[in-house]
């Protein structure tokens, strides 16, 4: 399964999204999500595999 920051990854890897809105609940989650962007956008193999799942879930 996907988490947050592989969401977020996405989201920096699509020239089609201008804007991410994010609602961490603990400083831990806020770590988290920032952890992610540090890592910068996705690989192609991330992104086969984000698009993948996106199909199973979504048909």
């Amino acid at each position: 399964m996907a988490t947050a920051g592989d969401c977020y990854r996405f989201c920096l890897t699509s020239p089609h999204v201008d804007v991410v809105l994010s609602a961490p609940k603990t400083v831990e989650q806020v770590r988290e999500n920032l952890a992610a962007l540090e890592k910068g956008p996705l690989s192609e193999d991330e992104m086969t595999w984000m698009r993948d799942l996106g199909r199973a879930v979504h048909g």
